[in-house]
């Protein structure tokens, strides 16, 4: 079972910064591919980390660099991710309904690397496991307010909490487990 910490005070604050905001982009660019200009404000968080002011989010997203499944080059994406400090796995959940690049990209080639926390480190990434998926939803509704009503507009019918409605944004919205490296990259 996947276990993720509570935040509190200033780290509350950023969690809930960081679910506003992607909340606003969900439901205002539903079902729609983002535009050049979105997809710009979108990787902010690698321009932060690039100029070592990642600290401000390093809570809430980590950058997954893939290779590109056409172009075979190294892809950086900034995706928020909930961790597991027992079993040391970092689970990243695909917005958009599944259909985005980093998703294509690890299923083509599941090594990748993160960086967390100031640090980078190889990993391996696989889809995760129904169990460990549905546990990251139920800790995910818990922690951001907006999620009820993300889900309901993408799923189509009312998020009500029950399981069959946690089936069904699993469905829509696949996890991946990113498990780091047990050597030194």
């Amino acid at each position: 079972m996947v276990f993720i910490p509570p935040t509190r005070g200033v780290r509350r604050a950023q969690e809930l910064w960081y679910f506003a905001n992607e909340a606003i982009g969900m439901l205002v660019f539903e079902r729609h591919p983002p535009s050049p200009l979105l997809r710009r404000l979108l990787r902010m968080p690698v321009w932060l980390f690039r100029a070592r002011l990642g600290w401000l989010l390093d809570r809430q997203v980590l950058l997954l660099t893939t290779i590109g499944r056409r172009s075979g080059l190294p892809r950086t994406t900034p995706v928020g991710y909930l961790h597991d400090p027992v079993a040391d796995v970092y689970y990243l959940t695909a917005g958009w309904g599944g259909a985005v690049n980093w998703l294509a990209n690890v299923r083509a080639c599941p090594r990748v690397r993160i960086r967390v926390r100031g640090r980078e480190r190889g990993a391996e990434a696989a889809p995760a496991s129904r169990e460990d998926a549905l546990a990251v939803l139920a800790s995910y509704t818990e922690r951001n307010p907006f999620a009820r009503r993300i889900w309901s507009r993408w799923i189509g019918v009312k998020f009500d909490g029950t399981p069959e409605s946690y089936e069904r944004v699993r469905a829509q919205f696949p996890t991946v487990a990113v498990t780091p490296s047990a050597r030194a990259d």
